[in-house]
């Protein structure tokens, strides 16, 4: 039996060549003299194929020319001059043309270019020869080198426009051009603003089929007592790949079964593939898939990330709708992929167990992590190239070198020039230059403001005046952002009664206002604006009718309403209900409730603390609602003076002698989780959150601490959650790789559906084998649309809460708050009651109640569970509620339970 040979090209009368529907597609399209090209993977049998249809058409008449690429050469030591010289050579010696000649003829030329010579030369040497010639070009990949790419456009050209000559010039038709190569068509011709190569028959080169894989039949006989079954078992692996399905072939022990294929397949391709991938046929796939990321620019790193994301959607879809894309282009000539009808999928079973989820994963952090850097040297050169164009440069190093004196500042064109030339700059200017223009700015509005001063008379200082005192009215931005009942912060709830009772208390007829307020809690149970609005307009009420033995305090209330209006409602509930029971019942004094929204911003929550803080009237606020934007308040409320209580906020970063909470803070709540963890063997855990968020971050460190405290290990890197190019199924690969027994998600508010893409990605996962990691997580994801949105992929999600309605100590409240808002209670609802309880405790038993005396009385105030929410409530010196430990729930059957 002769020799098996596993790469490279088949002698020309091997009895291992496998004969495919290509053979005679090829053979015929170019004897008919159509142009030809099979662009394909390596070691797919393109070379054995040219090999053998030169044979039959040289036996038929033809002169053929092969034109190795590669033999010309692509590196940096030949010139375009040479390469078309080559070229030349090849299609010279082709045609038996002798080297005297060929000089002569060179020599005659010589003042061409090099893509004139060629053209001439084929005209006057190939198209008047009086034989037909078919000339094959492989290795055509290799003119895509960085050295030549590009710059070979024209050679491609010249074919094209040699086969549209052909309806002028029917000579053209004696010559006929077969292209080979790892390519698309699309590579050949780089200038876009040429017209592509779009001529020529494509030639498909499919994988073996059983029916035409029996040469390979000789290879196993004498081997194994069954050699069709064999060569079955082997196909069924390989998908008639021709590399893979030799090696098989040759690799086939005496006496072996088709059952034994799937062990010997697992041994001598798979298992340390890189050791035993002696023809590089994996490696070079790997290779083309993931160069050397160190030497890539950002738009090639982007390409690749682009590759191996299409091609981890096949992995985790089977398959997916061919589009024809670059993209689906590339990935065919790996040869990972294969199109079977409207489809691509892997090619073959082998593939898949190679370059895996895990492989993938790998690489695209890589592929990322390049990203960045290249992503931050482009921002770095963009932002040197526009500060060198700034128009001020002297004007702000002699301010800097000044230490910023005023007589250092733009002033007249030269700061118009420069507001000019910072509205069309895209990138952020350095915090100097905004201080800069901004204080120069600055300087311009107060001259003018002088200016004013100077010629303005009496009375309209008077006026001026009077529009300072009563600026909390006035101001535009902030006046739409605080109510007690004049308007809605919840404008897409419609309610007619809700609207009159607005119109009524703007024109102070409180006792109207009140009515119809009453009218609209009738009509929507559940919306406690109106609430709080009705007991505002009662008070207002009895004020205006000279009741004096009940006089009244203001608290405000600061909630998010961006698009969180569900979380501004339920805190919102818990501040109504314990308003409501106190004006029921206090006979003392009434409360009332300014509402404010921030929008869960920072940058205006700050704006609102500062226009609360001077309302003095205003003696406490229960808010805000995240951490982030409760930090950026802070520092106003303690210029204030005014105790702060949140119902919301769980961050340890937060500290300051005017802040309580009445939530458990951070630390307590990773406590738990870690505590959770470790009883339950999640020895190794991997951790999703936001590392750029207060309360995201605040938490992860604090669960490492606590959880390598108790023995605990974290696993691999943190994953953001935020990160654009984030893939969910990628992120259980990424944990699973790491060898985690669990997941541990801390997502700020924002990215909460990423988790449930995570949880949705690894159910699906686990439906193929994969194995399911338990879901831990923090009280940002204690709420029901977790469940409704996640459905069962999020079953058995455990989760630390602040507080839970079915925990024994809390069923009362929940019952009665259930009762009044007709729906489920959260832990929103019950820590702002609490918030709201605690300052109504604080309220001193005789005397007027001040910021002074709220915020020392806080510190010392208890009460009792039945005056919460189901627990004790009393501060600790640094503001924290002492003595409630958070709960552990689990998602089961769509519904939060208790863990037991």
């Amino acid at each position: 039996m002769s020799r098996h040979i596993l790469a490279g090209t088949l002698p020309i009368d091997s009895p291992f060549y496998v004969v495919r529907e290509a053979d005679e597609s090829l053979y015929h399209e170019l004897k008919k003299g159509e142009f030809c090209y099979i662009l394909n993977s390596r070691q797919t049998g393109k070379s054995s194929l040219k090999v053998r249809t030169m044979q039959r058409l040289r036996e038929d008449g033809f002169i053929c020319i092969d034109i190795d690429l590669t033999q010309i050469g692509t590196g940096d030591d030949i010139s375009i001059e040479q390469w078309y010289t080559g070229v030349i050579y090849f299609l010279a010696k082709g045609i038996k043309l002798d080297e005297s000649s060929l000089n002569t003829w060179s020599n005659l030329h010589s003042e061409l270019s090099p893509v004139m010579r060629l053209r001439n030369f084929i005209e006057e040497k190939l198209v008047s020869h009086p034989k037909e010639i078919v000339i094959f070009i492989d290795e055509i990949d290799s003119v895509l080198s960085h050295k030549l790419k590009g710059k070979l456009d024209d050679f491609f050209a010249l074919i094209r426009s040699c086969y549209n000559q052909r309806a002028d010039k029917p000579e053209f038709n004696s010559i006929t051009f077969m292209l080979l190569g790892v390519a698309t068509t699309s590579d050949l011709i780089c200038d876009q603003n040429r017209t592509p190569f779009n001529i020529g028959t494509a030639i498909e080169l499919n994988g073996f089929r059983l029916n035409q894989a029996q040469p390979l039949l000789q290879t196993l006989e004498g081997r194994v007592s069954n050699p069709q079954a064999v060569l079955q078992a082997i196909l069924a692996w390989t998908g008639g790949q021709p590399f893979l399905t030799q090696k098989l072939c040759a690799l086939v022990t005496n006496g072996m079964e088709a059952s034994g294929v799937e062990q010997l397949v697992k041994q001598q391709i798979i298992e340390n593939w890189e050791s035993q991938d002696n023809a590089q046929h994996l490696k070079t796939i790997r290779d083309r898939i993931v160069p050397n990321l160190i030497d890539l620019n950002l738009s090639s790193l982007q390409s690749v990330e682009r590759l191996l994301m299409l091609y981890e959607q096949i992995l985790y879809n089977q398959q997916i709708t061919a589009d024809n894309s670059r993209e689906q282009q590339q990935l065919l000539l790996l040869g990972l992929v294969v199109k079977q009808e409207t489809n691509l999928t892997a090619y073959n079973d082998i593939y898949p167990r190679i370059f895996d989820y895990r492989w993938v994963r790998h690489q695209l952090l890589s592929v990322r992590s390049q990203i960045k850097i290249r992503e931050n040297e482009e921002l770095t050169n963009r932002r040197d190239q526009m500060l060198n164009q700034r128009p001020y440069s002297q004007e702000i190093t002699e301010w800097i070198a000044s230490n910023r004196h005023n007589s250092k500042l733009l002033r007249g064109k030269k700061l118009n020039k420069a507001i000019e030339w910072r509205k069309v700059q895209t990138l952020p200017l350095p915090s100097e230059d905004q201080d800069f223009i901004s204080q120069s700015q600055s300087l311009k509005e107060r001259k003018n403001q002088k200016l004013t001063i100077l010629i303005i008379t009496v009375p309209f200082l008077v006026v001026g005046l009077g529009v300072a005192g009563s600026f909390w009215h006035i101001d535009q931005v902030n006046q739409k952002s605080f109510s007690e009942g004049n308007r809605t912060l919840f404008k897409e709830i419609e309610n007619a009664n809700r609207d009159e009772g607005i119109e009524a208390f703007k024109k102070k007829d409180y006792s109207t206002a009140s009515e119809y307020f009453k009218k609209a809690i009738k009509a929507d149970s559940q919306d406690p604006e109106v609430q709080i609005y009705a007991n505002n307009a009662a008070v207002l009420n009895q004020e205006k009718l000279g009741g004096k033995d009940k006089p009244s305090v203001t608290l405000a209330v600061v909630v998010p309403l961006d698009i969180k209006n569900e979380v501004a409602a339920e805190m919102l509930r818990g501040v109504a209900q314990a308003q409501t029971n106190f004006n029921e019942t206090s006979k003392s004094r009434f409360l009332k409730i300014v509402i404010a929204k921030d929008d869960n911003d920072p940058k205006k929550a700050k704006q609102v603390a500062q226009k609360l803080i001077k309302k003095l009237a205003i003696i406490g606020v229960i808010g805000h609602n995240t951490s982030k934007v409760t930090e950026a308040a802070l520092p106003e409320y303690e210029k204030g003076s005014i105790a702060i209580i949140s119902p919301t906020s769980t961050s340890t970063s937060l500290e300051n002698n005017v802040f309580f909470r009445t939530v458990p803070n951070n630390d307590e709540i990773a406590k738990t989780l870690a505590t959770y963890a470790i009883k339950n063997n999640y020895k190794q855990v991997g951790i999703c959150n936001n590392p750029n968020n207060t309360y995201s971050a605040d938490i992860t460190d604090a669960f490492e601490k606590h959880f390598e405290l108790q023995g605990g290990s974290i696993v691999g890197e943190q994953i953001d959650l935020t990160y654009p190019g984030l893939d969910a199924s990628g992120v259980v690969a990424k944990m699973l790789d790491n060898q985690a027994n669990a997941s541990i998600l801390f997502p700020n508010t924002e990215s909460i559906s990423v988790v449930v893409e995570i949880a949705s990605a690894q159910n699906k996962l686990s439906q193929q084998g994969t194995k399911k990691l338990p879901l831990l997580g923090g009280d940002s994801l204690y709420n029901s649309n977790i469940f409704n949105s996640g459905g069962e992929p999020v079953e058995g999600l455990v989760l630390a809460v602040p507080w839970f309605p079915d925990e024994t100590n809390s069923k009362a409240f929940a019952k009665k708050a259930e009762e009044r808002w007709k729906g489920k209670v959260s832990w929103r609802t019950a820590a702002s009651y609490d918030a709201t309880q605690a300052f109504i405790q604080a309220m001193p038993l005789s005397g007027k109640p001040t910021r002074e005396n709220i915020l020392k009385n806080l510190k010392s105030i208890k009460l009792e569970p039945d005056e919460t929410s189901g627990k004790p409530l009393k501060f600790d010196n640094q503001g924290e509620r002492k003595g409630q430990q958070p709960v552990l729930v689990k998602v089961v059957g769509g519904n939060f339970k208790p863990v037991e």
